[in-house]
């Protein structure tokens, strides 16, 4: 099985090699929430998650699959 982790810091890595922030986000088997992406300030992770949030909902409508 593929450790996702690692996926997920490898592009995070990649990312900021770039000068990008990345981060990956899913759910776990509790229905809890994994962020795995580089070490910044919460409130500017927060921050950049509600922006893409806002974007997400304003892009993807009911009925419509991403």
């Amino acid at each position: 099985m593929v450790d996702l982790d690692e996926l997920a810091t490898e592009y995070a890595d990649e990312c900021q090699r770039q000068g990008h922030a990345g981060f990956c986000i899913r759910t776990n088997e509790n229905g809890g929430v994994r962020l795995v992406g580089l070490k910044l300030p919460p409130g500017l992770v927060a921050n950049m998650l509600r922006t893409a949030a806002h974007g997400y909902e304003e892009q993807v409508y009911e009925g419509k699959a991403n």
